[in-house]
């Protein structure tokens, strides 16, 4: 699933690079092997983000409940 989510990513990449009819944005310095690099780790960093509000979330609904 991760490697799915991770492929689509690139190609968004990739396709944005393409000339001007159809890409758009132009990363100057930047190159596609430091996204497929780094698009990972920021997609990791997300998941787990996430993981941690829903647990909080349902901590505070759980003692909300309870009083």
């Amino acid at each position: 699933m991760i490697g799915l989510i991770l492929s689509i990513i690139v190609f968004y990449e990739v396709l944005a690079l393409l000339p001007e009819p159809l890409g758009y944005f132009h990363y100057g310095w930047w190159k596609l092997k430091y996204s497929m690099l780094i698009d990972p780790i920021l997609l990791m960093i997300l998941i787990v983000y996430y993981k941690w509000i829903v647990k909080v979330e349902n901590e505070v609904r759980s003692e909300s409940q309870s009083s």
